[in-house]
């Protein structure tokens, strides 16, 4: 990715570093709209301390020593910035003409890892965990956009309790008291999350049922009974099929899936801690409550210091890793850093036709990924900050600056529903998702949609409405999990994300349908480029619209750098808002040859770069709604 408007920029602050004498990367150029007379501009008390001269002084200097390009017709200093303003005629023809361009297969030069969303086998995907899944999936997209390869990966906990449960459950409480497959349950995922809260409930009542699961669960990770073994993956593999089909409905696609006892398996885990316990920080204790026990020593650390029991037990007395230690382990595999070399076979091709692929227990060494990662991204949540911040601590405290610096936890809030009131929180284990599953949701959503399609669009076939509906209804959800920083809890309002009027996807596609209803009038299509462009041709509003417009790359690029597909939910709303307003006050279809010309390529302009950004949020864009 690497926009004209982006070239533009820079040949404006190589000007500017050589006036000044100073590097590239020390001038910050501004692209702010609150001056609509001036398209960009340089703050000169930005570099006025290092230089130790006044602001005006420095504009001076810029105004009378700047060689100035084609594309810019004239340079003003205003106090202490100088403003630079654009050959708009020019400008709006290089925007219209970049807006009309098919995006080029980028060559990746970096690659990061992106885990999302890692849900538990034994449930299905309740709404909490569309939002991990949805920003993962638009992450990926984004960094993808910007040129960097991403690997989508989904970290599966085969060997925790829940999916001990539902192996119990199944083995062990009698079939007429399972859950009935029927309903939402004939869905696999559905189904298992129904026997975990039932196992769950059992568990709590009865001591003899908690014990029985836990030691199923403690033969299940010894990993010697094959029997048992082949029986549990079985019942893990059904519920993440299903779960892999929600996500495919949202457009969420994976490259590996990673289960925990592969890594055990593959001895990853025990190697990659051999390193650690070499470690001057990490040590074994000979005394005291954590005697045995191997624990990373924080208690130098900022934050630890003032801590009654700094110390993080690694691995217990009895020889059992902890949370702590597989989740470092992991990392470390994410990093590339373990000298065990994993390989992977073909697991099940996506509607995308790409394949999920996971570790090839059979030793055929079909595909390694071993691409060096510049970062590593995990997508998990808010409750989460305090055990990812230990890890991450622990890792730094061991020398892995590297390692350290380029993690980064997207600790994403919790989606709450208003009439389940504010601090309600979903539980597995509790069974409190039924009715708020993703699969419940999106259908929820696709039943309101419909209802709209069907009075709107009478004449069209059942199958068309029905396509429509679903694109609506599933988008209307998408946006609702994406539009908000994900630092933000989400209050789930049905009336505001199926608003065809208001910040939703409904109105950003009924605004691309709008569009593309214009164009279909006067014959217009995307390939249709050869409109010749006059001057004079572009008003004021026309270019207000192209300029904002230009502006995709350089959003896209901040959305990357704080890891935010909100930036690009809200610069969506921000031009389709304009596009909707300009529509409303100046006449396409009627006016002047000349101005019908302008505004017919600003129409093309808008519903091509909309369609783009949208893509990134995994919205599609329907030609008709």
């Amino acid at each position: 990715m690497n926009s004209f408007l982006e070239k533009q920029i820079d040949d404006i602050k190589k000007e500017v570093s050589r006036i000044l004498l100073l590097e590239e990367k020390e001038i910050s150029i501004s692209t702010e709209d609150k001056d609509k007379e001036h398209d960009i501009a340089f703050c000169c008390a930005s570099v006025a301390g290092k230089l130790k001269k006044s602001p005006v002084e420095l504009a001076e200097k810029i105004i009378s020593k700047f060689r100035k390009p084609d594309f810019i017709k004239k340079i003003e200093q205003k106090n202490i910035y100088v403003n630079f303003y654009f050959d708009r005629q020019k400008q709006a023809g290089l925007i219209v003409k970049e807006t009309l361009k098919k995006q080029k297969k980028i060559k990746m030069k970096k690659t990061v890892l992106i885990e999302y969303p890692s849900v538990n086998p034994g449930k299905p995907l309740h709404i909490g965990h569309c939002r991990n899944a949805m920003l993962g999936a638009s992450l990926s997209k984004i960094f993808e956009y910007c040129g960097t390869g991403v690997l989508k990966t989904d970290y599966i906990d085969d060997l925790g309790l829940q999916a001990s449960c539902v192996t119990w459950g199944i083995m062990n409480v009698n079939k007429s008291e399972l859950p009935k497959k029927e309903g939402y349950a004939v869905k696999t995922d559905q189904w298992q999350g129904r026997v975990y809260a039932l196992v769950a409930k059992q568990m709590k009542e009865d001591e003899r049922v908690e014990k029985s699961v836990r030691e199923l669960m403690k033969e299940i990770e010894e990993r010697k009974d094959k029997k048992l073994i082949a029986r549990h993956d079985k019942f893990v593999e059904e519920c993440l099929l299903a779960q892999c089909r929600t996500r495919w409905r949202m457009g969420i696609y994976h490259n590996i899936k990673i289960h925990e006892s592969y890594l055990i398996d593959s001895n990853v885990y025990s190697t990659i801690f051999d390193i650690l316990k070499k470690n001057k920080n990490i040590m074994q204790e000979t005394e005291g409550k954590n005697k045995e026990c191997w624990v990373a020593k924080l208690g130098n650390l900022e934050g630890y210091k003032n801590m009654t029991n700094p110390d993080k037990i690694l691995v217990r007395s009895n020889g059992t890793s902890t949370y702590t230690a597989k989740d470092i382990s992991l990392h470390f595999w994410k990093f590339s850093m373990s000298s065990v070399e994993i390989h992977y076979s073909k697991w099940i091709k996506q509607p995308n036709s790409e394949y999920i692929y996971t570790v090839d227990t059979t030793g055929l060494q079909n595909k390694a990924f071993t691409l060096k990662k510049e970062k590593v991204i995990n997508v998990i949540g808010s409750e989460q900050i305090y055990t990812q911040k230990v890890m991450y601590d622990i890792i730094g405290l061991c020398g892995y600056e590297d390692i350290y610096k380029n993690s980064v936890h997207i600790a994403y809030e919790h989606v709450w529903f208003r009439e389940k009131g504010d601090n309600f929180k979903f539980s597995g284990r509790s069974g409190n998702w039924i009715g708020y599953s993703t699969d419940e949701v999106l259908d929820r959503a696709v039943a309101i949609a419909s209802k709209g399609v069907e009075e709107r669009q009478k004449d069209k076939t059942k199958k068309w409405q029905e396509n429509i509906s679903e694109s609506l209804g599933t988008s209307a959800v998408k946006f609702a999990m994406l539009k908000n920083s994900w630092t933000k809890k989400i209050a789930f309002d049905w009336d505001k994300i199926m608003d065809m009027r208001g910040d939703s996807a409904c109105y950003l596609q009924y605004s691309y349908a709008r569009a593309k209803g214009i164009l279909r009038k006067a014959d217009v299509n995307e390939n249709d480029v050869s409109r010749e462009l006059k001057t004079g041709v572009f008003g004021d509003e026309e270019y207000a619209i192209l300029k904002k417009l230009s502006y995709l790359d350089i959003v896209v690029k901040k959305a990357k750098e704080e890891y935010s597909p909100g930036i690009v939910a809200n610069y969506c709303l921000e031009i389709a808002g304009l596009f909707n307003t300009f529509y409303a006050n100046n006449p396409v279809l009627i006016a002047e040859e000349e101005i019908k010309n302008a505004r017919l390529l600003v129409v093309l302009a808008f519903s091509n770069t909309l369609k783009k950004a949208l893509s990134l949020l995994l919205i599609d864009c329907a030609e008709e709604i």
